[in-house]
């Protein structure tokens, strides 16, 4: 408390930032409502995407600031799918202003900010990393699962995808390190921009095409569901080295 209020004295505003929903370390005494309640500081809740949720999340959350006393200044609605939902703002505004609370803002969804870079993933699934790649802190734009016939793959694959392939699949990965390099010598956008090889060491051939045509590439020995799994849920954060999210933040 009394940092807060030493930082507070040489500035107009002091964001003090939660560590989650409003009863986030009440196991201790310490939940951000009590937090706040004794930093004598009014509450911004922040809320996911959606219509009913989010204002049913803020309305739970503004009732125990209430409790201890803590007025709510606003809600701010994040991930918020503005071009799917026309008018969601005027409409979450409504919805919030039965229970007097302001509606902020919105910001909208961006999917890039929830994707991990490659160094991340690297991080996050237990293996053996053949190749980091030329860049690995490139944030990958999509995850693919190649089960098919190699054409197909290729096809449905979107740009800067990782894809998650069974390793023993030799010809598909040298389809896809093919194309791979095709791209980069057109100066086209690359399709794959990181291989998750998922149960079975691939031939020495291949891992030494992987590194020839420097794409990033990770082994593990899990089979590829749990791989996919743990992908899709790792905790993905800005760091500094995010320059394209920043610039998109």
């Amino acid at each position: 408390i009394r940092a807060a209020h030493a930082a507070f004295v040489e500035h107009d505003i002091l964001l003090v930032e939660g560590t989650g929903h409003a009863g986030v370390g009440a196991v201790v005494g310490l939940s951000n409502a009590v937090v706040a309640a004794m930093l004598g500081a009014p509450a911004v809740i922040v809320s996911g995407g959606g219509v009913g949720r989010p204002i049913d999340e803020i309305v739970l959350n503004a009732a125990l600031f209430a409790a201890h006393g803590v007025p709510v200044a606003g809600a701010v609605v994040n991930k918020v799918e503005v071009d799917a939902q026309p008018g969601i703002e005027r409409i979450l505004e409504r919805g919030l202003a039965m229970h007097g609370i302001p509606l902020l803002g919105i910001l909208p969804y961006r999917p890039i900010l929830s994707n991990p870079s490659l160094a991340l993933v690297a991080e996050g699934i237990k293996g053996e990393l053949l190749h980091a790649g030329s860049d690995p802190d490139q944030v990958i734009g999509a995850i693919g699962i190649a089960a098919m016939h190699s054409d197909h793959v290729l096809e449905r694959l979107r740009p800067r995808s990782l894809v998650i392939v069974p390793g023993d699949r030799e010809e598909l990965l040298l389809r896809l390190l093919d194309d791979h390099r095709d791209r980069s010598a057109r100066g086209a956008e690359p399709i794959v921009c990181g291989l998750v090889l998922t149960g079975f060491r691939p031939a020495a051939s291949v891992v030494e095409a992987v590194r020839a045509a420097d794409v990033f590439a990770l082994l593990t020995n899990d089979d590829t569901y749990p791989v996919a799994s743990s992908v899709h849920d790792l905790l993905v954060k800005t760091h500094a080295a995010d320059a394209g999210k920043i610039e998109l933040i």
